[in-house]
């Protein structure tokens, strides 16, 4: 790494290493004609957007920077490709030259963290340490966590589930809670939630989680925590002895690590009536479109988000759009993730939100489409899209370009859903809220870049300059909070929707939207009417698959 200044990373990659802190190397592999970094110009990203050293520089670098941090969440390999020749075409840079970029994520292998050191624990610790895996047990019985009985243990630590908590990088380490009794669940299973490993699994039956879930809901534990349990944990293999047992464990912490986990329902969902086997596939990662992937995710289906290469949305920070440019965002504890369409079925069976730039429909074997792009006419979207079309707001007819419709206009029909007709028509104003309507929204005074002084949830005054548009200024209209704003230095024409003040100084401008949630509640409403065959005149889905038989495992 001598080469173009880069002997400075060897330290800090090392350093990495030792720390077992995930870092992503990117390296310039090939350049043409004119542009700003020579071949072999490397820099390192860290998960938190840090970095050092350079492959460019600009808005070029940003955009690796920003896929690093995606393969380092997704943990694959990246060759990224850049025309330096046309920024109003999306390229990220004028020098006239092209570059290769070879993003690597150095990722270190995963600590299996074994709570419960009985017959099966010491069969997980010996196993995991086999497949190269750092092992770190405990158990509050000393007798238990004794080098003679654990000899393949990396940490052992015999006391409260805590002190193991502190030894670990819970983002690392997958737990495997193989305890003797519920009421070592009821004591360690909170704790690892709150300390957010990578992966919770418990071992036992159906019941004896059903039991330990209505406990620690009882004791205040939030559910969508609780969603995120993997139990019973291991994948299905009819194991019996202890060894076996520890196998099939082991297959789905390995499965986890390798982003493969498409033998068994998402986290939270096994034993349910979820939606693990019906891709949904959203045009569209606006707010309202957000509110719609929040309800079908909480339910259990796997979504995945189309989107333009440079989206217009205005409340970005609620709005899985941001993905686009950020790599990664998270709404109220969904995660969405910039995706390329190989990876997003994979990435959507994780629990995530695979967001892929595709304007026109991604080749994916989605069984539901939804249309939430907010266009207010019929753009590109048919019927015969998928088995289950659904589209938002005016523009759309039932039974004519979608299977069903769902009402977006404020009053007592919003979230409705409409199996025949159409949704109210626009009526090119914006509902009230605080009195205020039309004149709430920000729209552009020319054709041009959005500059910005102002940030989404500053609290403004009447007639504040916010920022300009094609050089001309937007101020606010009354005194409230700047909800939404399009990304700085987009190009818009004059007219277009680019922010929205809130009158009310209280609202939270981080959460959904109450019209969001009531929207994506229709979206999920018409979803589950489908798949319960309650609605004629429509493809029906293949019936689930039988569900399998409770494993008792416990010690």
């Amino acid at each position: 790494m001598s080469a173009h200044g880069n002997d400075v990373l060897l330290p800090e990659l090392l350093a990495a290493v030792e720390a077992r802190e995930p870092v992503a190397l990117a390296t310039v592999v090939e350049t043409k004609r004119s542009v700003p970094r020579h071949a072999g110009s490397k820099m390192l990203v860290w998960a938190d957007g840090r970095y050092s050293g350079s492959v460019g520089g600009g808005e070029m670098e940003a955009r690796v920077v920003a896929e690093a941090r995606l393969a380092l969440a997704d943990g694959r390999t990246r060759l990224l490709h850049y025309e330096l020749l046309d920024p109003g075409s999306g390229d990220p840079g004028v020098c006239g030259g092209e570059v290769t970029v070879y993003v690597e994520p150095c990722v270190p292998d995963p600590t299996v963290l074994v709570v419960g050191c009985g017959h099966v624990g010491r069969e997980v610790a010996s196993l995991a340490h086999w497949l190269g895996l750092r092992v770190v047990a405990t158990d509050d019985r000393p007798e238990m966590v004794t080098r003679d009985r654990l000899p393949d243990a990396d940490i052992r630590i015999a006391g409260p589930v805590a002190d193991a908590i502190a030894a670990v990088r819970a983002d690392q380490t997958h737990a495997v809670v193989v305890a003797r009794s519920m009421l070592v669940d009821l004591d360690v299973v909170p704790k690892l939630l709150a300390a957010g490993m990578r992966s919770v699994g418990v071992i036992g039956s159906s019941r004896r989680w059903q039991t330990t879930r209505a406990r620690l809901l009882a004791r205040g534990v939030p559910a969508s925590d609780l969603d995120r349990v993997r139990t019973p944990i291991g994948l299905e293999l009819a194991a019996e002895t202890p060894r076996e047992i520890a196998l099939s464990i082991l297959a789905e912490v390995v499965a986890l690590h390798r982003g493969t986990d498409s033998t068994r329902r998402s986290p939270g969902q096994r034993g349910q009536a979820g939606g693990a086997d019906t891709l949904v596939l959203l045009r569209g990662g606006g707010d309202l479109a957000t509110g719609v992937a929040w309800r079908l995710t909480r339910a259990g289906f796997p979504v995945v988000v189309c989107e333009l290469e440079h989206p217009l949305t205005v409340r970005r920070r609620v709005a899985l759009s941001s993905a686009v440019a950020d790599g990664r965002v998270d709404v109220e504890g969904m995660v969405g993730v910039r995706a390329t369409v190989p990876e997003a079925i994979d990435l959507a069976r994780q629990g995530l939100v695979p967001v892929v730039i595709s304007p026109g429909l991604p080749d994916l074997p989605a069984q539901v489409v939804v249309d939430a792009r907010m266009a207010k006419r019929t753009l590109d979207t048919t019927i015969d899209d998928a088995p289950l079309v659904v589209a938002l707001g005016p523009g759309h007819t039932a039974g004519l370009d979608a299977h069903a419709v769902v009402e977006t206009m404020r009053g007592p029909r919003l979230g409705r859903v409409l199996w025949s007709g159409s949704a109210a028509p626009d009526t090119g104003t914006p509902g009230e809220v605080g009195g205020h309507g039309a004149e709430r929204v920000l729209r552009a005074p020319a054709e041009g870049a959005a500059r910005w002084q102002a940030c989404i949830g500053d609290l403004v005054e009447a007639g504040a300059v916010l920022g300009t548009v094609g050089g001309r200024e937007v101020r606010s209209p009354f005194a409230g909070v700047v909800r939404g704003l399009v990304a700085d230095g987009t190009m818009v024409p004059g007219g277009l929707k680019v922010g929205d003040v809130d009158p009310r100084a209280d609202t939270d401008w981080q959460e959904i939207s109450d019209k969001a949630l009531a929207v994506g509640g229709g979206v999920l409403e018409a979803v589950l009417t489908w798949r319960q065959g309650l609605v004629t005149g429509t493809p029906q889905p293949p019936p689930a698959a039988a569900a399998r038989p409770d494993r008792v495992r416990e010690e």
